[in-house]
């Protein structure tokens, strides 16, 4: 990539935002997807509409989803890499038939989501990028009566903006949809 110095008459190259750099990330994400929906999707998650599900009446979950991702910017512009996921929930609620036994609900589910990375616009310290990605997702699904259901999943994630600020050291906010929630 090069520029014109106007006042010198000459080229001369223009330094590299990103090109040649690994990326560590650390991120929360929330309305997730996992193998079983949405993490607030009431048609499969009773839990967070205090509804009726097999019997039992759940109070509202909590919902958290994480992910870690690496990569590598192999030009300015694009970058290659892999985010590990886990959304997991947890939630009370009392069985229908007999108020005083207690029941839990336990949600865990992992993804494995390789994923490129466009910047389109950079400034200074402020890089502005979307990130598309597809890969596999596996989740169990436990009830403390002894029931486990275990699912899987195509994943994918979508980024439509995202910004970056700071250089080596950075926070970052995205908005998109899939796996590693908005």
């Amino acid at each position: 990539d090069y520029a014109v110095d106007n006042k010198a008459k000459k080229s001369t190259k223009r330094p590299s935002y990103n090109h040649g750099s690994n990326d560590f990330r650390f991120g929360f994400g929330y309305y997730a997807l996992t193998p079983a929906g949405y993490t607030l999707n009431s048609e499969w998650n009773p839990v967070l509409w205090n509804s009726l599900y097999d019997g039992v009446m759940y109070m509202p979950a909590d919902w958290y989803t994480f992910n870690l991702d690496y990569g590598y910017w192999v030009k300015d512009w694009l970058y290659v890499g892999m985010s590990l996921i886990w959304s997991g929930g947890f939630a009370k609620g009392i069985n229908r038939d007999n108020e005083y036994q207690q029941v839990t609900f336990n949600y865990n589910g992992m993804t494995a989501l390789p994923m490129a990375r466009f910047a389109w616009l950079r400034r200074q310290n402020i890089q502005f990028y979307s990130t598309v990605g597809v890969g596999y997702s596996y989740a169990i699904c436990e009830l403390n009566s002894g029931r486990r259901i275990s699912e899987h999943a195509l994943a994918y994630d979508a980024t439509l903006i995202g910004m970056s600020v700071g250089r080596k050291f950075f926070g970052y906010l995205e908005l998109g949809i899939g796996s590693r929630g908005i």
